[in-house]
């Protein structure tokens, strides 16, 4: 299976590589997964979605479905706005059902601050303790603060550390904690199940 992926930057792509891998083992697909990424470079447009939208299908072979995802950074109207656009290309030749539309809210980070036991697995915080630096009111700037004083190991970078995190978090436990997540996931496995009922 050949999966898309928009986000708005290359730590993001790294992380939905990871999510999506997980969300195919849930859906039941023993064959691998490959990626063709795009990233916006900030935020996604109606251009960037055409630009990533052309990469997915017009390289052959085609892409089986695109992911297609948005931080709302606490605007509502971004997701909606995003689901939108991105539909409203999709209709332009294919099925409008190709795109998958994921709205972190307000920032991806703040899932894993959300399943929260992965980081403190990974990073070694007690198990029965909040996680530490709740004064820093970003979720990006205190997660990746949190790895960036935490990680000890000078053979790892702090993207190592970060994608350890990911590979380990309990997406039971996320799903139930993050309702923007909880609906990327559904909306991911839906698809994927979809597709491989029809190979």
């Amino acid at each position: 299976m050949l999966v898309g992926i928009h986000c708005e930057g290359t730590f993001d792509d790294k992380t939905l590589k990871e999510l999506i891998k997980r969300i195919a083992i849930d859906a039941g697909i023993t064959e691998e997964i490959k990626f063709r990424v795009k990233t916006a470079d900030g935020s996604i447009t109606k251009s960037s979605i055409e630009a990533a939208l052309g990469l997915f299908l017009e390289i052959k072979p085609e892409c089986s479905f695109g992911i297609f995802v948005t931080d709302t950074d606490g605007d509502s109207h971004k997701c909606s706005n995003v689901r939108r656009l991105v539909r409203e290309a999709c209709l332009l030749g294919i099925d409008h059902s190709f795109g998958v539309v994921g709205c972190p809210d307000p920032v991806i980070e703040e899932w894993f601050l959300d399943e929260e036991n992965a980081i403190k697995n990974i990073l070694g915080f007690a198990g029965t303790e909040p996680l530490p630096f709740g004064d820093i009111i970003s979720p990006k700037d205190r997660y990746h603060y949190m790895i960036s004083k935490s990680n000890d190991d000078i053979t790892k970078t702090d993207d190592d550390v970060h994608l350890e995190i990911v590979r380990l978090i309990d997406m039971g436990k996320l799903r139930s904690s993050s309702r923007s997540f909880d609906t990327f996931y559904k909306d991911t496995l839906a698809k994927m199940r979809s597709l491989y009922a029809n190979v």
